[in-house]
């Protein structure tokens, strides 16, 4: 469920200003098996439909804003956060998206935080390939990994943690082939 929307400068390889959207719903969470030092706790709960349409009329207010002021113009991309974005009802995430990419008149890259430690994991109960999953069709980035506050970061890496690993999805072969970037 949406439980939030804001612009964000930090979330993305390469730089530049996105439109984060945060979900609320982390199964790992609800069922007591957290990520150790988790950041998002209160974000665990898959929230209830009100506080979801009060996001969705954040985030068409946050595009107006933008358009208003030609910042949608300086938007180089859209990050997904949770709770867990896999965990999420695929058609609503999916549909944010493409009203991201609508609002602001392009489209730009995105980028999808996940705590899962594969793919695999992360697209568990799909059917197909995990590079055949809807969220990772639509996807440039991909961060893998918990968060563990054991393992210190590389230096200079905007990770949080050094077991974390952030993939580009490159379309140049089929399937697509992940490949791991700095950042």
């Amino acid at each position: 469920m949406l439980n939030n929307v804001f612009i964000s400068f930090q979330d993305m390889p390469g730089g530049g200003a996105s439109v984060a959207l945060a979900y609320s719903g982390c199964q790992r969470g609800t069922e007591g098996n957290p990520c150790e030092g988790c950041h998002n706790p209160e974000l665990w709960d898959f929230g209830d439909k009100e506080s979801g349409e009060l996001s969705r009329s954040r985030l068409e207010e946050l595009l107006r804003e933008l358009n208003n002021s030609g910042g949608a113009d300086l938007i180089e991309g859209i990050v997904v956060i949770g709770g867990e974005p896999f965990d999420q009802d695929m058609s609503e995430v999916l549909g944010d998206i493409k009203s991201v990419r609508s609002g602001i008149g392009k489209k730009v890259k995105l980028v999808v935080y996940t705590g899962y430690g594969s793919l695999t994991e992360a697209t568990g109960n799909f059917p197909g390939s995990p590079m055949e999953h809807p969220l990772v069709m639509e996807a440039d980035y991909i961060k893998l990994g918990e968060y563990n506050p054991r393992i210190l970061p590389r230096p200079g890496s905007a990770l949080a943690s050094g077991n974390q690993k952030m993939y580009r999805i490159e379309r140049t072969e089929e399937p697509p082939i992940m490949k791991e970037v700095d950042f």
